[in-house]
């Protein structure tokens, strides 16, 4: 091997260590990013969940008396 040979091989070898140090960088980063989308979709599937509780109390409370009387005894039931 000549000089110029084991310097190219050395400059090849510190490149791809920097290339792999960066990529170990960037999946640590996505990781992170993935976590995050992870909780952000439990905290929107509990907001649709309470959402969809409010829009059915809301529509129980706009039923004449007597009705919304009758779907809270039918949802006491089915609690019971």
């Amino acid at each position: 091997m000549t000089h110029d040979t084991t310097e190219q091989l050395a400059g090849d070898a510190g490149y791809m260590s920097a290339q792999v140090h960066e990529m170990g960088r960037e999946i640590e980063r996505l990781s992170a990013i993935a976590e995050q989308v992870e909780q952000l979709e439990a905290q929107l599937a509990t907001a649709d969940q309470r959402i969809k509780e409010l829009e059915t109390a809301l529509a129980v409370a706009r039923l004449p008396p007597e009705s919304r009387s009758n779907v809270i005894q039918l949802v006491e039931g089915k609690a019971a």
